[in-house]
C-alpha cells in the first residue's frame, strides 16, 4: 500500500466551474458543475491516462481559493458529517431495541418513557416503526474495502469480538440489533485513518497498535471503576 503512486490534485473555482489539475500528469485536467462531482471525475480522468484502477493510486487533494487552503477543514467536515450519521442511526436503532425489550417485560409506555428519558407518545411512535436496517456490517465492509484489506468480513468478525469480551462482565439475554459503542468508535477511527495517505495510514496503524499495548499494560486503566 504504501508503493502506490500519489497524484497532487489541486482544486479552484474558475469561470463559473470547478476544475481540477493533475500536477505533473500530462492532459490532467478536468472541470464539473458541481463540487460533489470532482471525485469521481478526477477519478475517471487518472485512470483513463495512467491505465491505472482507481485502488491503484493516491490523491492528494488540495482546495485553493485565493490565498486560501480549505482541503483540511473539508475532509473534517466529512469525516464529523458521517459520523454523525452513523451515531445517530445507532443511537435510534438502541433506542428502538431497547423500548421494545421494555415493553416485552411488561412496562407501560409511560414507565418505558421514564427510563429512556423521552415522552410516551414518542415511546409509541418508536415501537411503531419498523426493525433497524443493518447498520453495522457494510459500514465495516465498505471501509475496509477502501483500504485495500481482501477481507472485510474477517476485520468485521474481529473486532465485533473485541466488543463481546470487554462486555463480558455484562450478562445479557438478548442479541444487540445495533453496533455497540466500543465497535462504534473502532468504525470512526478506521474512518478517520482511511483519509490519510497509504504510507502515514500504515504508520498510523503501528503506532496506535503500539499505544493500545501500553494502555492494555496500564494498571490504573484496568481498574478504572465501572460507570454506566
Amino acid at each position: 500500500m504504501s508503493d502506490l503512486p500519489v497524484y497532487p490534485v489541486t482544486v479552484t473555482r474558475e469561470d463559473g466551474l470547478w476544475v481540477a489539475v493533475v500536477d505533473g500528469l500530462a492532459g490532467g485536467a478536468t472541470d464539473v458543475d458541481r463540487f460533489d462531482e470532482l471525485h469521481d471525475a478526477v477519478l475517471d480522468l487518472i485512470s483513463t491516462l495512467t491505465d491505472l484502477d482507481p485502488g491503484e493510486f493516491w490523491i492528494q487533494w488540495q482546495f485553493l481559493q485565493g490565498s486560501y487552503q480549505l482541503f483540511e477543514m473539508l475532509r473534517d467536515l466529512r469525516q464529523w458529517e458521517k459520523q454523525a450519521d452513523f451515531a445517530v442511526s445507532s443511537r435510534d436503532a438502541a433506542r428502538r431495541q431497547l423500548a421494545g425489550e421494555l415493553r416485552g417485560a411488561g412496562l407501560s409506555l409511560r414507565e418505558i418513557a421514564d427510563v429512556i428519558g423521552t415522552s410516551h407518545q414518542r415511546i409509541a411512535q418508536i415501537l411503531d416503526t419498523g426493525p433497524a436496517k443493518d447498520i453495522l456490517d457494510p459500514r465495516l465492509s465498505d471501509l475496509v474495502a477502501q483500504a485495500g484489506d481482501p477481507a472485510p468480513a474477517r476485520l468485521a468478525s474481529t473486532v465485533a469480538q473485541l466488543t463481546r469480551l470487554a462486555d463480558a462482565s455484562e450478562p445479557t439475554s438478548v442479541e444487540f440489533d445495533y453496533p455497540r459503542p466500543l465497535l462504534g468508535a473502532f468504525v470512526f477511527y478506521l474512518d478517520a485513518a482511511l483519509h490519510y495517505a497509504p504510507g502515514p495510514r500504515h504508520d498510523l496503524f503501528i503506532t496506535t497498535a503500539s499505544f493500545l499495548d501500553d494502555v492494555a499494560e496500564d494498571p490504573a486503566l484496568r481498574h478504572v471503576p465501572h460507570s454506566a
